[in-house]
């Protein structure tokens, strides 16, 4: 490891030691990851004694799904999913990839636009069985609503989520979301827990909760852990 990787080792043990994190999540949708970068990353996920997650690029992303089987990733991300249409085709593409290893495989789908919220409880129906929960994205969630970024910790948003959230919950599902978050978008993360399981940084997943202290530390954290890595 060079003395970057090093460090973001160093940090990535400090927020699994101190603030008990989920994992670290790479995308090969927007970011567009090359698979030698993330067997990188995957190294030092491990050594940090936690999980990486990878946002594939589709809902059908069946080579993005198989690259994920290679580096044992603990789960995926579709992104997009607007319709149960786009939940079946995941369904197949993860069950294509995985086949009897599936059940070890935490699948979750993002909510991130007003199709999908209206759209949410087909989408939660087809998922059953196979869906281990939904990731909430804030940015493109408040842009598809006709919303600035600048509207992200609005009431208006917030509604949105928390309705998204209760009903995924009343299904059985993980509630996860991100998109923006930094300091002030703390008061957003303590209102709405403990509705959310967990929530995300740029890269870093964090467990749900509402002490200040400890979430300003954590973002913080994991905003020195993402320098280093982008």
């Amino acid at each position: 490891m060079n003395r970057v990787q090093l460090n973001m080792l160093d940090i990535l043990k400090r927020l699994h030691d101190e603030h008990d994190i989920i994992g670290v999540k790479a995308e090969f949708e927007a970011e567009g990851s090359r698979i030698n970068e993330l067997v990188q990353l995957n190294e030092i996920v491990c050594r940090a004694q936690t999980h990486l997650f990878i946002k594939i690029g589709g809902c059908e992303a069946v080579t993005d799904l198989d690259s994920c089987r290679m580096l044992g990733v603990k789960g995926v991300i579709a992104p997009m999913i607007e319709s149960s249409f786009a939940m079946k085709k995941f369904f197949g593409a993860a069950q294509k990839a995985y086949n009897d290893e599936l059940i070890n495989l935490e699948c979750l789908i993002n909510i991130e636009t007003v199709t999908a919220h209206s759209n949410l409880d087909a989408i939660l129906q087809a998922g059953k069985g196979f869906l281990k929960g939904i990731s909430i994205g804030r940015v493109d969630l408040s842009a598809s609503m006709g919303l600035t970024r600048a509207d992200i910790n609005s009431d208006t948003v917030f509604s949105a989520v928390k309705d998204i959230a209760e009903r995924a919950k009343t299904e059985g599902m993980l509630v996860n979301f991100g998109g923006g978050i930094s300091f002030d978008a703390v008061p957003f993360i303590q209102k709405l827990y403990p509705l959310n399981d967990r929530f995300e940084t740029r890269k870093v997943i964090f467990r749900g909760g509402n002490d200040e202290t400890k979430l300003k530390a954590g973002i913080l954290l994991a905003m020195e852990f993402e320098t280093l890595y982008l």
